[in-house]
């Protein structure tokens, strides 16, 4: 069964799984790691456990060498998510978590650009 939601229920909607994404990450128990060498490493941002929130794949990352490698560095910087996170995201809202995410993301972390694609919608 489709719903239907016009523009003002599609926004509202989007600010409520903004609002559940900023309630729900802690900001302040994340620090970002490897920023220094995004050709070979992709950006970490990681908690206080050292385990991975979120990577970032800047266009440098991936090789120019390979199909795969030219289509991804067209959708990067690409942001992927850790699998449990992602997992709970996708059980709340289906995928549309994914705009809200970036701005979230892009809101709370501006030093490492803009999104452009989730690595969920590759």
């Amino acid at each position: 069964m489709k719903i239907l939601i016009n523009e003002s229920q599609k926004e509202k909607l989007s600010n409520f799984i903004y609002n559940y994404i900023d309630q729900n990450i802690d900001i302040d128990q994340l620090h970002i790691d490897n920023q220094e060498d995004p050709e070979y490493y992709p950006i970490c941002i990681r908690d206080e456990e050292l385990d991975n929130i979120f990577m970032v794949y800047l266009p440098e990352y991936w090789s120019d060498q390979t199909y795969v490698g030219l289509e991804r560095i067209k959708k990067s910087p690409i942001l992927d998510i850790n699998s449990d996170l992602e997992n709970k995201l996708n059980s709340l809202f289906g995928d549309l978590w994914y705009e809200p995410m970036k701005k979230w993301f892009e809101t709370n972390f501006p030093d490492v650009g803009k999104i452009k694609t989730l690595y969920s919608e590759i």
